[in-house]
């Protein structure tokens, strides 16, 4: 389940009540490019992406072109959205990552959810794409994360965020 778009795109107040989302594969590391991790999950990609290393215009002295920064998908994903609520929900046997809420989410709550047997990270907030957000409705805030388990994440892609 995904939700990607524009801030003029935005999908707002919905709530996920007691479901669980299980048995989403993942399979881009298996491919010829294989799995060039940063941090995170993230990735390197793109044509010879794994052996380019500058940043570009985002550090003084960095240097382009550079690879991709690519983020792990997620079960389920949200982008520019406003007051996503998941409330005892379950993120279970995951390829990837379980839940993101990325650039441009603002105002969700994660209560009482549980995230275990998950390949990548548990939760993704925000990202690293937009460094400098331009406005308010791509800055990613005000989500509060509470009584939630993380067990057995990052299981498979270690640089996740282990718990």
């Amino acid at each position: 389940m995904a939700s990607s778009g524009k801030a003029s795109d935005e999908p707002t107040h919905i709530g996920f009540q007691g479901i669980q989302f299980s048995y989403a594969a993942y399979t881009t590391s298996n491919t010829g490019t294989g799995f060039s991790e940063i941090q995170a999950t993230y990735q390197v990609t793109g044509t010879n992406g794994y052996a380019t290393q500058g940043l570009c215009d985002f550090v003084s002295g960095g240097t382009c072109p550079y690879g991709n920064w690519t983020k792990m998908p997620a079960a389920v994903r949200f982008t520019y959205d406003k007051n996503i609520h998941f409330d005892h929900d379950y993120f279970v046997h995951l390829g990837a990552a379980g839940l993101d809420l990325g650039d441009g989410s603002q105002g969700g709550t994660v209560t009482a959810c549980v995230f275990t047997d998950v390949s990548g990270n548990g939760l993704d907030l925000g990202g690293v794409d937009l460094p400098q957000p331009s406005n308010a409705a791509q800055h990613t805030s005000d989500i509060i994360v509470k009584d939630s388990h993380f067990y057995d994440i990052a299981a498979e892609y270690h640089g996740g965020g282990r718990h």
